[in-house]
């Protein structure tokens, strides 16, 4: 197991940590929270990332309120291993009640992500691609994301519309509903679910020629729920 990594993660955290905290004396690390992290990377050697802060203030404070805020990333396999740590004050969140300190964890793909990004970027176009390629259509133009197939339909994003593929065609999906899928995880919108709103009762999840004919009319007429295009 890669122990010197670890060990070296753990030795610029506290760096990291006590450069940022010199002069501060609220919302701070506190050293059962920084052990607590510590102890967090030392059971997952290979990779993890993990975000703290020293605490939130109550919506009420009316004062200019600092946190320490903690950032941790690492990767390790026997080909690469990679590292980024950073610890800063800032404006400290304001929640309802106030809060203390504390941290989430994110496994070692996340961590992947985010140190190698570019590589990870690479990646997911070319899967896009290859969604695109699966359901027999042609690519988009500024194509940024892909949706899984799912009964032979998928949703996929540019910068600014939402576009419904099927066996078919592309379809440009209304502003109402594009909307509601574009600033979210295009992996997590069922195509099918989005044919609901559109007004396609479909139980069966499936893409048939009647619902092409259907589907079609309505971008054109709009007659299931008066949209226009």
């Amino acid at each position: 197991m890669p122990q010197k990594f670890v060990e070296k993660i753990i030795e610029k955290l506290r760096e990291a940590v006590s450069e940022a905290e010199k002069r501060a004396y609220a919302r701070t690390i506190s050293a059962e929270l920084l052990n607590e992290i510590i102890e967090t990377i030392k059971k997952h050697p290979a990779g993890g990332m993990i975000e703290a802060d020293g605490g939130a203030v109550a919506k009420r404070y009316s004062y200019r309120a600092e946190t320490t805020y903690v950032f941790a990333a690492w990767y390790w396999s026997p080909l690469r291993w990679k590292y980024k740590i950073s610890a800063d004050r800032r404006q400290a969140e304001e929640v309802r009640y106030g809060r203390g300190g504390g941290f989430y964890y994110k496994g070692r793909r996340e961590a992947w992500k985010v140190l190698f990004e570019e590589r990870y970027e690479l990646l997911k176009k070319k899967l896009y691609k290859r969604r695109v390629k699966k359901a027999g259509l042609p690519m988009l133009d500024g194509l940024v994301e892909a949706g899984k197939v799912c009964g032979g339909i998928l949703l996929a994003k540019t910068n600014r519309n939402v576009f419904l593929g099927t066996p078919d065609r592309w379809y440009r999906l209304p502003d109402t509903v594009s909307e509601a899928v574009l600033f979210r995880d295009i992996e997590k919108v069922n195509p099918w679910t989005v044919l609901w709103q559109l007004g396609f009762r479909k139980r069966k999840r499936e893409w048939t020629p009647k619902l092409a004919k259907e589907l079609t009319v309505f971008f054109v007429t709009g007659e299931l729920t008066g949209w226009k295009l």
